[in-house]
């Protein structure tokens, strides 16, 4: 907009009928018995006292008030009077708001020095002192006026944001963090100089980079750059759920407690340091911490762990240890007796032996989708379809198919060689796809081995099926929802399941892995993630960027829906009652996706996942061949796999997801 073509005489019409305005909604919101319309009758009507009591308070409401209206000038009288009037009274009313409650929110922890007037207000007065100042100076240049006007909104926008969470138990900590740099300004860059420095920045180059995108996109970007980048630098989030410090109750089997690194609830038996495997104990008390698999050892403390084993390890590999007792061990169920025959058999007969021609051929077509990515990127032309689409889409399949090989491997079912699996692991989990693909391994062994599952009280106990206060799939997770708004959210999850697994599923994972993994490794990757993200899209102009990326996140969007398309609409059980079982259990809440073979690359091996929850060792090239004996076995002890196409097994959750709904 050209504001050198702004009127006195417009902007003084625009004054005048604000002022009208701005009393009538006063009178009009008072005369309701709403608090804010006293407030705004009293901003007006005792504009002078106002002045002369609180005067910086008065220079900044007016001066933002004032600002709008110049700012909003070119647009029409109209236009500028509205926006005005609504900025002035959202101005007054949310600074009164924070006056009366500044008190009680925030944590004393410095008291800044400043002068009395000033002390009148509340202490953020601080950070808006000179913002007025610039918007008066909207002559000098097109965006000077925007970008003052947009850091004084990302202001107080911050400020709600910050207030809001600190009224939610389960954010209030989060909203603490907030309001304490908002309003212990000088003691956090004092104390904390460092990291003042790169919020600054963070919210700065936000604002930068996109005033150009329009005014209300900069400031929606500038404050969620700044509240994610504070809270990215002050805690490992835990999305809702309890903090991983608090003790949590604790069941008959033992105490109960969080992974510091991650979501998984862990139980154990301290008193029994060993574990059951085919009628012999083995001590694991030193063993326990340098386990590959991590420490969900401690859940069969003292029990017969025979199918857990041996479905994740080679069986030969018990051999290597010595037994320091013995026990009883039978296996009462037959359907289990002949899957462990079945799974002895495939191993001696070299099933569990990737082809290694197969898993070339992965990594090139990997290759193939990342070059068609590269090339669209550099040489799409002016064409949409071929500069934005196109490669957007081959770099979200390019993730979808990264993602899968990591999953593979993080399995060590590739080279059957952890070091050399989880290397790999990490260059198509951490570089490549640009997830951790240790977070991953951690929680996906947890989902495996406690598949819908939950400890009474404390939560649920699969980490990787139970997004708290989004999606309640079963009522036993209803207890676990932490507000009254979870509710109102759940109402709808029949009509957000599929917008948020396509539009913001890429967003929630690299969050959460983001905020849970651990190791300078797992960090190195994920930066190298991000600098060939950046040198690659930035070969073209930022919106251009953009849309290329956000087309990637939505096609990668289908891995999150594939990941919750076998669980989703299957029932959960207390942690401890599956302890015992293996295959019925996993036949029960799993559902397989029937495709034709040459779909299955789409899938990634999912589709079969009664096969790869029952073997997870076995490689996804030997999975179809396996599908044929397990649903064989599985219908000789009478045991009907779920297995639908995959727009039915989509609609199967939406219904059974629309009718958990109505009962939150």
């Amino acid at each position: 907009m050209d504001l050198g073509n702004v009127g006195i005489d417009e902007v003084a019409v625009s004054i005048m009928l604000s002022s009208m305005a701005l009393i009538v909604a006063g009178r009009a919101l008072d005369s309701l018995g709403i608090p804010g319309g006293r407030v705004l009758w009293d901003r007006v009507v005792n504009a002078k006292e106002n002045w002369k009591k609180y005067t910086v308070r008065s220079f900044i409401e007016t001066s933002h008030w004032v600002g709008m209206l110049v700012a909003m000038s070119p647009y029409g009288v109209i236009i500028s009077f509205l926006v005005g009037t609504v900025t002035s009274m959202l101005s007054i009313i949310s600074w009164a708001y924070l006056s009366s409650k500044i008190d009680n929110l925030l944590p004393k922890k410095a008291v800044l020095s400043v002068p009395k007037d000033l002390q009148q207000c509340p202490r953020s007065s601080v950070l808006f002192l000179l913002w007025p100042l610039a918007v008066t100076t909207y002559k000098i240049m097109e965006h000077t006026t925007q970008t003052a006007l947009a850091i004084a909104l990302c202001g107080y926008s911050f400020l709600i944001i910050g207030d809001t969470l600190s009224k939610l138990d389960s954010f209030s900590l989060y909203g603490a963090i907030l309001l304490d740099r908002a309003f212990n300004v000088v003691h956090n860059w004092t104390k904390h100089p460092l990291r003042s420095t790169c919020e600054l920045s963070v919210w700065s180059a936000t604002i930068y980079c996109t005033h150009d995108f329009g005014f209300f996109v900069c400031i929606h970007a500038a404050t969620a750059a700044a509240v994610g980048v504070i809270l990215f630098n002050s805690l490992k989030l835990s999305w809702g759920r309890k903090s991983i410090e608090e003790p949590l109750a604790t069941t008959p089997t033992g105490p109960v407690y969080k992974d510091p690194h991650n979501r998984r609830i862990r139980t154990q038996v301290e008193s029994q340091q060993r574990i059951g495997v085919r009628g012999n104990w083995y001590d694991v008390s030193e063993f326990v911490k340098y386990h590959p698999g991590g420490d969900v050892l401690k859940e069969f403390h003292g029990k017969d762990a025979t199918l857990q084993f041996e479905a994740f390890h080679n069986p030969r590999l018990i051999d290597r240890y010595t037994p320091v007792g013995t026990y009883a061990y039978k296996m009462t169920d037959p359907l289990e007796a002949e899957f462990l025959e079945l799974l002895n058999t495939m191993w001696e007969t070299a099933w569990f032996d990737v082809p290694m021609q197969w898993y070339i051929g992965k990594a090139a077509f990997c290759a193939g989708l990342f070059a068609a990515a590269v090339y669209g990127v550099l040489y799409g032309g002016e064409s949409v379809v071929y500069n934005r689409i196109m490669p957007g889409v081959c770099l979200g399949l390019f993730w979808q198919q990264s993602g899968f090989l990591a999953h593979d491997l993080m399995h060590n079912s590739i080279f059957n060689d952890r070091k050399k699996d989880q290397a790999h692991g990490w260059f198509w989990g951490n570089v490549c796809m640009g997830l951790s693909g240790t977070w991953w391994r951690d929680e996906h062994f947890e989902h495996h081995f406690f598949t819908n599952t939950v400890v009474e009280g404390v939560g649920c106990a699969d980490p990787q099926q139970f997004e708290q206060g989004v999606f309640m799939q079963d009522m036993m997770l209803k207890e676990f929802l932490p507000h009254e708004w979870c509710r109102f959210v759940v109402k709808l999850q029949a009509y957000t399941f599929l917008p948020i697994m396509f539009l913001i599923g890429r967003f929630g994972i690299c969050i959460a892995s983001y905020t849970m993994q651990h190791g300078a490794k797992e960090w190195a990757g994920i930066a190298v993630h991000w600098v060939w993200v950046i040198a690659l899209l930035s070969n073209v102009p930022l919106y251009h960027a953009l849309s290329i990326w956000y087309i990637a996140a939505t096609v990668q969007g289908l891995l999150a829906l594939q990941l919750c398309l076998s669980h989703y609409d299957k029932s959960f059980k207390e942690k401890e009652a599956v302890k015992s079982e293996w295959v019925r259990r996993q036949a029960t809440v799993i559902k397989d996706i029937s495709c034709p073979w040459y779909l299955d690359w789409v899938h990634g091996g999912l589709n079969y996942h009664i096969v790869h929850h029952l073997m997870p060792r076995l490689p996804r090239a030997r999975f179809r061949e396996a599908h044929q004996l397990i649903y064989k076995l599985l219908k000789k002890h009478d045991v009907k796999p779920d297995i639908e196409p995959f727009s039915t097994a989509t609609g199967s959750i939406l219904t059974h997801l629309s009718r958990l709904s109505s009962k939150a």
